[in-house]
């Protein structure tokens, strides 16, 4: 008995298929395995002349998707991952879920004195320690 073989078609399909399958379990390891690399690789937080600076690593986001909501103690990080230029290149696009962070800081934050700015990837808060309510900050 002879087994029927697929055919190209079909061995392309089961290929993106299993492509995407990495794809999802890769992302979904990333939100795992990122605070540990990051403290590998460095500081993602420190503080210095009466400000609480953090470091957020928010890689194939388009700047115009990132929202940053600070509540008292907590900083909470959303963004979409970027459109490929070409509409054909949307299958080599690493990052493809939405990003969201939240971070809980050692105190209370002021958002009225608050900074955040993105630069190749990276988000850089600039937080004012104090006592205020929950507002959302530009990015710029």
């Amino acid at each position: 008995m002879s087994e029927k073989r697929p055919s190209g078609d079909e061995l392309s399909r089961w290929a993106r298929e299993l492509a995407e399958r990495i794809r999802e379990v890769v992302e979904d390891s990333i939100g795992m395995i990122t605070p540990e690399v990051e403290r590998i690789l460095g500081r993602a937080s420190v503080e210095k002349d009466g400000f609480l600076y953090l470091r957020v690593v928010m890689p194939g986001c388009d700047k115009s998707s990132i929202n940053v909501l600070i509540k008292d103690d907590v900083v909470e990080v959303t963004a979409s991952p970027a459109e490929p230029p070409y509409r054909e290149a949307k299958e080599l696009q690493v990052f493809s879920k939405p990003i969201r962070k939240v971070i809980r800081l050692p105190r209370k934050v002021s958002p009225e004195e608050s900074e955040a700015k993105y630069v190749d990837g990276v988000l850089y808060l600039k937080l004012k320690p104090s006592g205020a309510g929950g507002v959302v900050i530009k990015v710029e």
